[in-house]
């Protein structure tokens, strides 16, 4: 494996000692905004940041041609879930471990394709990926009920945001829906970032502290997990007010 081996005088003895922020970095957003001269309260400056949606990709494996198998998303404040699962992922590239670990985690099983249900806050979709996505009801509809930017984060991102855009049909960053943000986050990297070491299976599960792991692998499920292990670092930041964005 290759390694910087010219950067390592920079880090830390150990990477859990969280590394020395420059000055810039430690000052929250609030005070650099106040030090900017601008007296708007945070909630007009956390509108201007965007709004961070949670979400989740479960795929036949990661590789070039992966297909996504169903998705989960869920919104900063866990009010509003979107779930798909859809019908038209390349089935031959199924193998056992997928057939009990996503498969098996499916929730909508049981209801014939295409279907669509709407339950309180909650859209739940299974069909093909265009017609989840172009539904009057559908993904586009739903990220742009928001009325404003959002920016996409998950544990990981790095085959999940090539499938999101993907989905979206987006082939160049300028071809992304003005209500997307074109850089996406990666929650993982920001625990990294924090001291932590990604080390097992379960490790974001062993941080956040979940007891029942049974539905591991569902979409929804684990973008909620995204969404709290980013809320845990968030309310361990020493500038943090317990919410930054929404």
């Amino acid at each position: 494996m290759f390694r910087c081996w010219l950067q390592v005088p920079k880090f830390p003895a150990s990477i859990r000692d969280p590394p020395e922020r420059p000055q810039w970095f430690k000052r929250s957003l609030i005070e650099k905004h106040q030090a900017d001269g601008h007296t708007h309260d945070f909630r007009t400056l956390k509108s201007q940041i965007g709004l961070i949606i949670f979400y989740d990709f479960e795929c036949t494996r990661l590789h070039l041609e992966t297909t996504p198998m169903s998705l989960g998303l869920v919104s900063y404040d866990g009010r509003h879930e979107f779930y798909a699962e859809f019908t038209d992922y390349d089935s031959s590239q199924l193998d056992e471990w997928l057939r009990e670990h996503i498969l098996g985690n499916f929730t909508l099983s049981e209801m014939k394709s295409p279907y669509f249900e709407a339950k309180g806050n909650q859209r739940l979709f299974k069909g093909e990926a265009e017609w989840v996505v172009s539904h009057p009801k559908g993904l586009k509809a739903w990220l742009k009920s928001f009325g404003e930017k959002i920016v996409c984060a998950s544990s990981g991102n790095t085959y999940d945001w090539v499938l999101f855009r993907s989905l979206l049909g987006v082939k160049y960053k300028e071809d992304l829906p003005e209500y997307i943000d074109g850089w996406s986050m990666d929650v993982i990297s920001l625990f990294r970032w924090e001291g932590h070491i990604p080390m097992g299976e379960d490790f974001k599960e062993d941080f956040i502290g979940v007891q029942d792991r049974s539905k591991k692998h569902n979409a929804l499920v684990d973008a909620h997990v995204a969404r709290d292990l980013y809320l845990k670092l968030e309310a361990g930041r020493p500038y943090s007010n317990g919410s930054s964005t929404h």
